[in-house]
């Protein structure tokens, strides 16, 4: 089964009171390995939280939490009852209890400064009643899940609801709980009046208050300011996703920090004589293409896999000058210090077998981790490492690491299995390039390629092949011959690179001057 991190609903609501083995070093875009001398090394994956990623390890017995992926909107009240994802149902907490114990689906018997009910309004049916007692004791409700929800498909969206105030204070605050140690601060919603009226929280607001949107436990978290006597009416609660897909505090086209360095460096032709080609990006417009690219929002589940320190943002990726660029910053956002980010072809792109070409030139210094990688098209249904993982290019930052390529396959050998998370066995093949002397990975552009058949992947560095792999039968036949998308992200510190130090230089870019796609003749 999936292991899960639950904690309990009193560290949010504290909150809302106070307003391969061997100790190989090799690693890839997805995922991680210990460098100790274990005769199996720890494996873990930097995919998106929400799918059965958690590798076995057999050096310290631990496992990756998940957070559940959800679609759009996410209905968290409506028609008099609470939305049944949110399982753990309706609850409260009161200071009023000892060490602000909680009280749930119980109306409030076990709360005494607050309790709640589904009553009958006389302009919309059955609505969800709120009433402070008349105690001077802080409390609050709040609608709760056991598992948590990566909602980070929200960024830029809103939380909306109706409420109504019938007696006392008309100052109401709320806020979204997550996983410890997140913390959301507390929104303060005004004054509310007697009649309905329609509430709309911008999700980011949160998420610029601390809120981490893969590890969401409550859809929502609400009380009287003043807590005193009051009665409030909810209804029609849920979040709505953005329309043009999840953004992190309005995206920007351009970085002002950003500088052409003019480099030159390797190119490869834009047609071949037994190949031809079937999609690309140039990064000619003003903007990224929404049509071709998404983005990971957020932390992930575990740094994403790899205790990485950076928050993923689309507003670091933008398109200048003919490149798309990936800025990985030195800034404090929703508890981190660094961003970034991560765009993906899912659900855009998908394809099977051809040749691809992408120019690039990587981030450098101690703890940047550059990559250009793809993943099974079935990774959603059944998780890694049982969807496949092809790094095209993986590297580090650091002294002495920057000429050095990582080129890497990842696999279950009972292939699609689709069982329970320890009904696989995790395989990996991988092979480094280093580049000449005095050439490194970010002064220049360089073109990596991958040839991909049915029987065979083959991977190139300015058309210099350096690796292959046989996918022609077995476990890597069912794996590796099927539909996979593309993911071009720069991750800050983990378990590979390390984290930055006093010799890293921020902001740091990742330049992509082309992605092609090309189907064999």
């Amino acid at each position: 089964m999936r292991s899960i991190l639950l904690i309990s609903f009193l560290s949010i609501v504290l909150t809302a009171c106070g307003g391969g083995g061997g100790g190989s070093t090799t690693n890839t875009g997805g995922g991680t390995v210990d460098t100790d001398n274990a005769t199996t090394d720890t494996l873990t994956d930097n995919t998106n939280p929400g799918t059965d990623n958690v590798a076995t390890d057999t050096d310290n017995g631990t496992t990756d939490t998940d957070a559940v992926t959800e679609t759009l909107p996410k209905v968290v009240f409506d028609n008099g009852a609470a939305d049944s994802s949110w399982d753990k149902g309706i609850g409260a907490y009161d200071e009023a209890n000892p060490a602000w114990g909680t009280c749930e689906n119980d109306g409030g018997a076990g709360c005494p400064s607050i309790s709640w009910s589904i009553i009958s309004d006389n302009s919309r049916g059955n609505v969800l009643e709120v009433s402070h007692a008349s105690t001077d004791k802080e409390a609050g409700l709040f609608i709760q899940t056991s598992t948590p929800f990566d909602l980070s498909a929200f960024a830029g969206g809103t939380i909306d609801f109706d409420i109504k105030v019938t007696e006392g204070d008309n100052q109401i605050n709320m806020k979204i709980g997550c996983v410890y140690p997140c913390e959301s601060s507390v929104k303060e919603l005004g004054a509310i009046g007697s009649d309905w009226q329609s509430v709309s929280v911008e999700v980011n607001d949160l998420v610029d208050k601390g809120l981490n949107l893969s590890t969401v436990n409550t859809g929502i978290v609400i009380w009287a300011k003043e807590h005193n006597g009051t009665k409030f009416r909810l209804d029609n609660i849920q979040w709505t996703a953005n329309p043009d897909g999840p953004v992190t505090s309005g995206t920007s086209s351009t970085d002002s920090d950003w500088v052409n360095p003019n480099l030159t460096g390797y190119t490869t032709p834009s047609t071949y004589a037994d190949h031809t080609l079937f999609w690309s990006d140039e990064f000619n417009d003003s903007n990224i293409d929404s049509n071709k690219w998404g983005f990971d929002i957020g932390t992930g589940s575990g740094g994403w896999g790899n205790n990485e320190l950076q928050y993923y943002r689309a507003e670091n990726a933008s398109v200048q000058e003919g490149y798309l660029v990936i800025a990985a910053k030195e800034q404090n956002f929703a508890g981190k210090s660094y961003t970034s980010a991560r765009l993906k072809s899912q659900d855009k792109f998908e394809f099977k077998y051809g040749r691809i070409d992408i120019r690039a030139a990587t981030a450098e210094g101690q703890g940047l981790w550059s990559a250009l990688w793809m993943l099974g098209a079935n990774f959603a249904e059944i998780g890694w490492p049982r969807s496949g993982e092809i790094d095209i290019l993986d590297t580090i930052g650091g002294s002495g690491r920057e000429d050095t390529a990582v080129a890497k396959t990842f696999w279950n050998a009972n292939g699609l299995d689709g069982g329970d998370d320890t009904n696989y066995v995790l395989r990996d093949d991988g092979k480094e390039y280093k580049l000449p002397a005095g050439e490194t990975l970010a002064n220049q552009f360089h073109v990596f390629s991958l040839v991909w058949t049915s029987s065979a992947i083959k991977w190139y560095i300015d058309d210099v092949e350096f690796h292959e792999v046989d996918i022609s039968s077995g476990a890597k036949a069912e794996t590796f011959q099927k539909d996979f998308f593309l993911l071009m992200n720069v991750a800050v510190g983990g378990n590979w690179p390390g984290s930055p130090n006093s010799t890293t230089q921020f902001p740091q870019y990742m330049l992509v001057d082309y992605v092609r796609v090309f189907k064999q003749n």
